[in-house]
């Protein structure tokens, strides 16, 4: 007894946390925290990951597993494909979790309690028991990140960027419709223009990209479909792509300037009414896709293609490769940014502006 309380002893001098481990079950548990830093992914495979690194008594190769406030285990990634548990490593550890698989309708705002532990075997803690729930519940505190992201907007913002480039602004308008609006005084701006102007065939390069992301990129909510606006009228649109498919090209259609591409006439389509006298075939997937722009056209000025994200603060070393230009406009976004039940005593934590690799 006196040989396990020297080496607690030793390793409370080494950490500013309660170091012990504590039986839950019969199993070994020690207690994490987590810096004050939770990071949201660029590049992630999967939609609305987050970074985390912290620090524990725990010994090397102990995997670091988190407790929802509803008893569910969440992997805490060893990378962002999500395939293996985080280990300690020197008293310390960096992870990831999807944030999504505790609340599905988790947004910018909303706060996530975890009981982020480490345990010899990760499996040990898979879907706890009502039992084991409520030792954990009773001996760990639980930790609070707030997310400072949407993150199935940024992770579709990441996306769009990677293929269309930095000066691709990607807003929110449903959990499904994303609108790319070209940054005011762009290369990507100038080469939209000049398909309308010049009929440049860098058009069909553009939709070609469009239409590979609406068909790739797949967030918890299902496919997305994506709608580029006309950059030199914020209340029209050029082009709607859904699950890969064309479903309106204004260029090729030569209707660029016609009332068939103002988001303001999508009046009928928002309520669910056919929009087929206007765009061909009855097609109510377009439909209300343009219900969803008109329900946030109001929103749409000469200053639609700014940063409005005021929270999000990009760092220096990432400036050539990513741009602070995320835009959440949630305005038919039905989720729900309420906090999830917990303990009062809990650490926050930002999920702030610096994007992880």
């Amino acid at each position: 007894m006196k040989k396990i309380g020297l080496i607690c002893a030793v390793a409370l001098a080494g950490l500013s946390l309660g170091g012990c481990a504590k039986k839950v079950n019969g199993t070994k548990v020690y207690k994490t925290e987590i810096s004050s830093k939770a990071t949201p992914v660029v590049g992630s495979k999967k939609d609305g990951l987050i970074k985390v690194s912290g620090k524990t008594s725990a010994p090397n190769g102990y995997k670091v597993v988190a407790i929802d406030n509803k008893g569910k285990s969440t992997l805490v990634g060893s990378d962002n494909d999500m395939d293996t548990s985080t280990q300690v490593k020197n008293k310390k550890f960096t992870g990831y979790i999807n944030p999504l698989e505790s609340n599905s309708k988790a947004k910018k705002g909303t706060k996530l309690k975890y009981r982020i532990v480490a345990v010899a075997n990760a499996k040990r803690l898979d879907n706890p028991s009502k039992s084991t729930t409520k030792q954990l519940d009773k001996k760990f505190k639980p930790q609070t990140i707030k997310l400072a992201v949407d993150p199935s907007a940024f992770y579709v913002q990441s996306k769009v960027q990677k293929s269309l480039g930095k000066d691709a602004i990607v807003s929110k308008r449903s959990n499904t419709v994303y609108a790319i609006t070209p940054k005011k005084d762009s290369d990507f701006e100038n080469e939209v223009s000049k398909a309308i102007y010049e009929k440049s065939d860098n058009w069909s390069n553009i939709t070609n990209k469009i239409n590979q992301l609406s068909k790739s990129v797949k967030t918890s909510n299902g496919h997305i479909a994506l709608v580029l606006i006309n950059p030199d009228n914020h209340k029209k649109f050029l082009f709607v792509s859904l699950n890969g498919k064309t479903k309106y090209d204004a260029i090729k259609t030569n209707t660029v300037n016609s009332d068939k591409t103002n988001i303001s006439n999508t009046a009928k389509a928002s309520n669910g009414t056919s929009a087929g006298g206007a765009y061909g075939d009855d097609d109510m997937a377009l439909a209300m896709i343009l219900g969803y722009l008109m329900g946030a056209s109001d929103t749409d000025d000469d200053s639609y293609s700014t940063d409005t994200n005021d929270n999000y603060n990009y760092d220096d070393s990432y400036s050539d490769d990513y741009d602070n230009s995320y835009s959440d406009n949630g305005s038919n976004d039905t989720s729900d940014s309420s906090q999830l039940s917990g303990g009062t005593n809990s650490q926050a934590v930002d999920s702030t502006a610096i994007p992880a690799q």
